[in-house]
């Protein structure tokens, strides 16, 4: 995986494989990017043989934060092997080097590791707003997860006080507020863009929350919502110049990241003292969802829309988009190219501020077209 980060951004990097004597360094230079990603998926084949019979873990207690095979098999697959190897950025359509046949490798790897995950019992969480508030066993999406408490010395992180409003003690940061595009990224109710929005779920650009894709809900707040802080059912979020909430002064922000926030921790407990404190939430790095869209990115790209759409609808019926009369608007790719940009928007809104959609962006070629308009949260953890 450290080496999957410096290639994705380097290319070929020098690769070392035995231990080094500091007195005596023996370095060859640079790979090529092949023989980084060679090896790379040498890695995780090793870990998916390894760890023959823990296809997950399951104490919470001890094992908690340990990657099973199920999830090695994901993150090969991945192109955190290869979709990378096959991607644009390192197999460019129409060069002279482009390898159709790697799009066909990462398919099997995709298809496989969904296998793997399915039979595991991982799924997708019924409640797209509870992913990051369900811990341990109880949620089944998180594949990869790296752990913090509120009650262990220096193990818990700021983010609630970066996503919360200044009326629930919070302190927002830029980091946390959505763009236009990505307000803009997120489709009507019942799957159609908001630039072929039907009668039945229109578009206003006025009342932009209304008819949306229940996930813009579930992670954005806005103002006039109502967004249940510290336990308060009916609490109302205003976020027009000059509001007060509960008697204060309200933070300036036009929106603000529900996503992260924890519902029921009482306002005094988002600050820390003494090392402890803060947010206990625990950083989902891999879910069971992006396996899907992983997967439905290979299928595309090989030629398999059927399988494409069947990822998508899986997380479209789970984000509560209505079938509508578009198949929760996947009738309107009829083809590669529209089921392609149709799956990069997706992943932009399902896995929204969880620090994707950079290497999104690099991976597929899209960043000197769009730039890296999303800024995500991913950096405070």
């Amino acid at each position: 995986m450290a080496y999957l980060g410096l290639t994705k951004i380097y290319g070929g990097m020098p690769l070392v494989l035995e231990p080094q004597n500091p007195d005596n360094l023996n370095l060859s230079g640079r790979q090529k990017a092949k023989v980084m990603f060679e090896q790379i998926v040498r890695d995780f084949d090793s870990s998916i043989s390894n760890l023959q019979g823990k296809a997950k873990w399951t104490s919470d207690a001890t094992e908690r934060g340990k990657i099973g095979q199920a999830t090695a098999a994901a993150l090969k697959a991945k192109a955190k092997a290869l979709l990378w190897w096959a991607s644009p950025l390192f197999n460019p359509p129409g060069h002279s080097t482009y390898d159709e046949s790697r799009w066909q490798v990462a398919f099997q790897a995709s298809q496989d590791a969904y296998t793997r995950a399915m039979a595991a019992g991982y799924k997708l969480m019924p409640n797209y707003a509870t992913i990051f508030q369900v811990e341990g066993n109880g949620n089944t999406e998180a594949m990869m997860v790296r752990s913090y408490s509120s009650l262990q010395l220096k193990k818990f992180h700021g983010v609630e006080a970066r996503v919360r409003p200044g009326s629930e003690g919070g302190s927002p940061s830029d980091v946390y507020n959505p763009t236009k595009i990505m307000l803009d990224a997120y489709v009507m109710k019942d799957g159609r863009p908001k630039e072929n929005a039907s009668t039945q779920y229109p578009y206003d650009e006025v009342l932009m929350y209304a008819n949306r894709d229940p996930r813009f809900d579930a992670s954005i707040a806005f103002n006039g919502c109502t967004w249940p802080l510290s336990a308060k059912p009916t609490r109302r979020q205003w976020t027009y110049a000059g509001a007060r909430v509960d008697g204060g002064n309200e933070s300036s922000k036009p929106f603000y990241v529900r996503k992260f926030a924890t519902p029921n921790l009482a306002r005094a407990a988002v600050g820390t003292a003494n090392d402890l404190g803060g947010s206990g939430m625990d950083w989902i790095e891999f879910r069971f969802a992006e396996l899907l869209l992983d997967y439905a990115e290979a299928a595309n790209e090989s030629g398999n829309l059927t399988i494409a759409k069947d990822m998508i609808r899986q997380l479209r019926v789970r984000a509560g988009i209505v079938q509508g009369t578009a198949d929760y608007g996947l009738a309107l790719a009829t083809n590669k190219d529209l089921m392609r940009e149709l799956i990069i928007n997706e992943r932009m809104v399902e896995l929204s501020f969880e620090g994707k959609r950079n290497d999104d962006l690099r991976r597929t070629r899209h960043a000197p077209v769009t730039g890296n308009h999303n800024a995500d949260g991913a950096d405070d953890f």
